[in-house]
């Protein structure tokens, strides 16, 4: 509808985006009050997901208006450079562009013509929405003129149903449905209805269902499926009621870093019918199997690195000590053993010394006895002496002794026994 240049504010020394209305065109009463329109709705909607406006008028009869200057690139030379968007970046981009949308529907404003060329895309990466030409109030009769009953306004690829049909009806679900549209063109490279004439466009976008997008792309995850497909419904009671709503259901969209694929599924399934496998047809537990191996093979090596515990404690070390005695089967020192053979020792030697003791006071009673007292070696057949002659006896043998009959204590001869 316009003409846009690359110009300099000298009064706020900054670079702007002047849109200028063709002299020709503005004979135009239709084309003349877009222009107006888009001034004015632009105006009225200040955010950051919203191209700015900072001056509108005309000068000679040239109408013009001075918008923010975007550096950066659109969502449709994006497509044609790179072809499909990632996900996450796509998924980005439309929310920014739902949150822009909040704030027109929260001032009762209807974009009309969402496409990814009115989606600029600054080098910090906001998106900033643009083109309000064919944007109206849904409060002021008079902007509603702009569009005649029973014609359609919009880009083809990219319109609702109920707007195809008449585009008085439109609301802000058929931004919503046009949002969709732009976000299936952004996952997969190419629009929902690509194929057909004009008229082969529109009725595919009033009766025929939506094509699933993992169909063209299948790294799209099931939950961003849900929410495009609802958003491209052909009821609009059936899709979301606001812009709010879907910023909604958008943030609740959790995407991982890396996308799985049907390949990825498939080489997680095969593994675990391996590891089923596997565990089907194992070897004997690790500790079965460590104590088959030879003792003097070292069994502390573990082959994979695991973190060093901290450094134990003095209580601990202690119980170490007293629990990790060596036992019968290892080779050490056997201390039940040693006791064992202690004690035996110990018994042998206290029946050594009471034998040594009976023995020396045995011996120490048969010095005592004198050698009178010693029985004859002779046979006598004389019964011993009863008590009663036992004084007799006595005195008898000492009359013996005195006399010389006995003599004690027989001395030998030099060189000689005596007999």
């Amino acid at each position: 509808m316009g003409l846009v240049y690359l110009a300099n504010d000298p009064k706020r020394d900054r670079a702007i985006a002047l849109k200028v209305l063709a002299s020709e065109k503005a004979d135009n009463e239709t084309l003349l009050k877009r222009f107006r329109s888009e001034a004015l709705a632009t105006r009225e909607l200040k955010h950051e997901n919203i191209v700015g406006v900072y001056e509108a008028g005309s000068i000679d009869g040239q109408f013009y208006i001075a918008l923010e200057f975007v550096d950066g690139t659109d969502v449709s030379q994006l497509i044609r450079t790179r072809g499909r968007l990632p996900v996450g970046r796509s998924l980005d981009i439309t929310r920014q562009v739902a949150l822009a949308l909040a704030v027109a529907h929260r001032r009762n404003i209807v974009h009309r013509d969402i496409k990814p060329s009115n989606l600029l895309i600054r080098v910090d990466g906001v998106v900033k929405l643009t083109d309000m030409g064919l944007a109206r109030s849904m409060d002021d009769a008079e902007q509603a003129g702009i569009t005649r009953a029973g014609t359609t306004v919009g880009t083809v690829d990219y319109i609702s149903p109920e707007q195809a049909r008449n585009s008085k009806s439109a609301d802000t679900r058929s931004d919503i449905y046009s949002l969709g549209c732009t976000w299936y063109h952004m996952l997969t490279g190419e629009v929902p209805f690509p194929h057909g004439s004009l008229t082969d466009k529109l009725q595919a976008h009033a009766n025929t269902p939506a094509p699933d997008p993992r169909n063209i792309n299948d790294t799209i995850p099931e939950e961003v499926t849900l929410v495009l497909q609802r958003m491209l419904e052909k009821s609009p009671d059936r899709r979301h009621r606001t812009p709010g709503e879907l910023v909604d259901a958008l943030e609740t969209i959790v995407l991982n870093r890396t996308e799985i694929t049907t390949d990825d599924i498939a080489a997680l399934a095969d593994a675990d019918a391996e590891t089923i496998h596997h565990t089907s047809h194992t070897a004997p537990p690790r500790r079965e199997r460590k104590a088959e191996k030879p003792a003097g093979e070292s069994t502390t090596q573990n082959p994979s690195p695991r973190p060093a515990p901290p450094p134990p404690s003095l209580r601990s070390r202690r119980n170490a000590l007293q629990t990790n005695r060596p036992t019968h089967g290892n080779r050490g020192i056997d201390l039940h053993k040693i006791k064992s053979i202690g004690l035996f020792l110990l018994a042998a030697t206290i029946l050594a010394v009471l034998g040594y003791f009976f023995a020396t006071l045995g011996q120490s009673i048969d010095v005592s006895i004198t050698p009178g007292d010693t029985p004859s070696t002779s046979p006598s057949k004389t019964p011993p002496p009863d008590r009663h002659s036992h004084s007799a006896a006595t005195s008898a043998e000492s009359e013996l002794f005195s006399a010389g009959h006995v003599k004690r204590n027989r001395q030998p001869s030099p060189g000689r026994f005596s007999t």
